[in-house]
């Protein structure tokens, strides 16, 4: 094998790497980033200032993997997160979920 075979092979697995690291949470939030929520986080950053800035930092790395996990879980399961946690949980569980998700998605819109 020659040096461009083993420098295309290191660079294959390197790629390979990365895509196994970030997965497919990673594509989920790059799909995610739409004009809507851009224009929503200008605002944000208009009202809050620099305040907002640490706030993003510390949210930055739970909010990747939580997304992670559940991207993950849908995939390997093939069901939704409501599902899957109403099948694991129970109803109750699965219903505290949904409210609390409605509750913040409407204040942050």
């Amino acid at each position: 094998m020659n040096f461009q075979e083993r420098v295309s092979r290191s660079i294959k697995e390197v790629g390979d790497s990365l895509r196994v690291l970030l997965g497919p949470g990673w594509l989920t939030m790059l799909a995610d980033v739409d004009a809507p929520s851009i224009l929503t986080a200008m605002q944000s950053g208009y009202y809050a200032g620099l305040a907002i800035i640490p706030w993003l930092i510390l949210l930055t790395v739970p909010l990747y993997f939580i997304q992670e996990l559940t991207i993950r879980a849908a995939l390997g399961s093939g069901k939704g997160m409501g599902t899957l946690l109403k099948e694991v949980y129970g109803d109750k569980v699965a219903a505290v979920s949904l409210i609390a998700m409605l509750i913040i998605d409407g204040a942050a819109t």
